[in-house]
């Protein structure tokens, strides 16, 4: 029983994990049930959880210093009559769509798991065209990512491609 009571601590130990800190209140009462009908199974699928989660982290982080490093290999070739306030807005400018990436990558997973949510598609869709067009960090972003930039490219022509069917089945024009 003392064992029991052990796992079970640990099971709530995981659960406020930073890296599990993005499971909601239901998900975490399931985990707890889970745990108590059997404690192990629950430990071992909270460690993969968090496991996979730590190492999707890392390699946000390994992104957003790649595209960091990259911009400094642009900044020191870049002419030497430019200027600060010049790539200060470029910086920003591919910090931003970068930033996009992450997020754009995160909601793309929510609504692979949750479809119907209306907030995540007009987010996602709102960020695959603000990073659709900053062309220089988009290019840069297909090299990092081809399925996902083949994916923001998708978002931010859907709401062209959706303007032009409805004018073709004409509902969309002038009516008398």
């Amino acid at each position: 029983m003392k064992l029991y009571e052990q796992k079970l601590g640990a099971v709530d130990q995981k659960l406020q994990s930073p890296y599990l800190s993005y499971l909601s209140d239901k998900s975490r009462d399931l985990a707890q049930k889970a745990a108590r009908e059997d404690p192990d199974k629950a430990l071992k699928f909270l460690k993969d959880l968090q496991v996979s989660k730590q190492a999707e982290q890392e390699a946000k982080e390994r992104e957003r210093q790649a595209a960091q490093e990259k911009l400094k290999a642009r900044e020191s070739f870049s002419s030497s009559h430019t200027l600060e306030s010049d790539r200060i807005d470029i910086r920003d400018n591919y910090q931003e769509a970068f930033s996009g990436y992450t997020r754009f990558k995160e909601l793309k997973y929510e609504l692979d798991r949750s479809p119907d949510h209306p907030d995540f598609q007009k987010e996602l869709r709102e960020l695959g065209k603000s990073i659709y067009k900053n062309k220089e960090a988009f290019e840069h972003i297909k090299t990092l990512g081809p399925d996902i930039s083949q994916e923001i490219q998708k978002v931010a022509q859907q709401k062209k491609m959706s303007l032009e069917r409805e004018l073709d089945r004409g509902r969309g024009g002038f009516s008398l």
